[in-house]
């Protein structure tokens, strides 16, 4: 059975989309080949293994975060300016995006595998195939969480073509007062006092959702001299849990955009595909199991 799996991505910077040009060889969303004990997956995009994992969490219910080394050589990054516009603009500065493209895993079906660690077995598998794919990055699987897992880029191309080790940016230590704050301030301050202790660009992207989920959610979030992800998980964990307007899970997708030479940090929500009652296929929100 092939199955396309459609993701539900929230807050697309439209600075990561701008002026690029239409990729017919790329992917809308990873497919996944299901084949008795084992599945195969296939992507084929900028960042191949974002697209993977998102489809395989969505197929399986998972709660996975992905985050971007910091690119900056030309065999991580290529040139995605269209070629109209070039023509037109042939002095301006164009569009880059990550180098990626076709990536296939194969992998034992979760159902398949005895010991209560599958989750990690698969992305673990899926990622050693995505490092020795020759697609732009390295990447490790984190255990952030009980049920929550997180692919963080550690090794990246330096102008020689060589490969080498980065520290996750999410890992530097910050220090934030704790005190009451809304939920989006307390995100942002995260964001801001990351960006300021490491030097590095960073954005918050909105949330595409109708009703704004970190409306009226109040937090208490704060430390000294902690990993940026610990407090990161911290906020999400007390919105996911005490918002009036979403009971669900977000997950982050944490991407470098080489135009504007910064990060962005993009919040969606966890998904499930479910078969309903008359057998169609539909995509459900992830609820907090506090919820």
């Amino acid at each position: 059975m092939k199955r396309t799996v459609l993701l539900f991505l929230l807050a697309v910077p439209s600075l990561l989309l701008a002026q690029a040009p239409t990729k017919p060889s790329f992917m809308n969303a990873a497919v996944l080949q299901h084949n008795g004990a084992a599945g195969t997956l296939t992507a084929n995009a900028p960042r191949p293994l974002m697209q993977a994992v998102e489809a395989i969490s969505q197929e399986y219910g998972w709660i996975v975060d992905f985050e971007d080394p910091l690119y900056q050589s030309h065999f991580d990054l290529v040139d995605a300016t269209d070629p109209e516009w070039r023509a037109s603009h042939p002095n301006e500065k164009g569009a880059t995006r990550v180098s990626g493209g076709l990536f296939q895993s194969s992998f034992p079906e979760p159902s398949s595998i005895p010991s209560g660690n599958a989750e990690e077995q698969v992305l673990q598998k899926l990622v050693a195939d995505y490092n020795s794919s020759g697609n732009p990055g390295k990447f490790s699987v984190r255990k952030e969480a009980d049920g929550r897992y997180a692919l963080v880029g550690v090794s990246r191309k330096d102008e020689t073509g060589k490969d080498e080790t980065v520290n996750p940016l999410l890992d530097t230590s910050i220090s934030v007062p704790t005190q009451q704050r809304d939920a989006r301030a307390t995100l942002q301050l995260i964001v801001d006092t990351l960006a300021a202790t490491s030097g590095v660009n960073i954005n918050l992207g909105t949330i595409g959702l109708s009703s704004d989920p970190l409306q009226d959610s109040r937090l208490a979030i704060g430390g000294t001299n902690v990993p940026a992800r610990t407090l990161l998980l911290q906020a999400l964990d007390s919105i996911s849990s005490t918002s009036p307007h979403f009971r669900g899970i977000f997950v982050w997708n944490f991407l470098f955009d080489a135009d504007t030479n910064a990060y962005w940090l993009r919040l969606r929500s966890a998904t499930k595909t479910e078969t309903d009652a008359s057998g169609r296929q539909v995509v459900q929100f992830i609820r907090h199991p506090r919820n």
